[in-house]
């Protein structure tokens, strides 16, 4: 299990924010939590199938950017990761102009 704060541009996160855990040969996310009004999370991240986790790197994904942070799974501990992003898909579409006309 994964716990600890959410920051997004240095501002705690605010409430119902989904945070998911993430590894690499997985297509989907290993589990998905949402930010409480305190600005926390709490994700389990249980393990699948005969392989196992132990010491595998974690990704989280804050929405849909991932964090800056990753973790080590290891058995039966709670791990306090605090997570943030900075930055994610502008919020406001960046207007590209064709240039007309000729440079001579």
């Amino acid at each position: 299990m994964f716990f600890g704060t959410v920051a997004i541009q240095g501002a705690p996160a605010t409430d119902g924010v989904e945070v998911s855990a993430w590894a690499s040969g997985f297509t989907s996310p290993l589990g998905i939590a949402r930010v409480s009004s305190d600005g926390t999370y709490l994700i389990e991240v249980p393990q699948y199938g005969m392989e196992s986790f132990n010491g595998k790197t974690i990704g989280f994904k804050i929405g849909s950017v991932s964090a800056v942070q990753s973790g080590i799974w290891e058995e039966g501990r709670n791990i306090q990761l605090n997570l943030s992003k900075s930055t994610g898909v502008p919020s406001t579409p960046v207007v590209v102009q064709p240039i007309t006309g000729s440079s001579r």
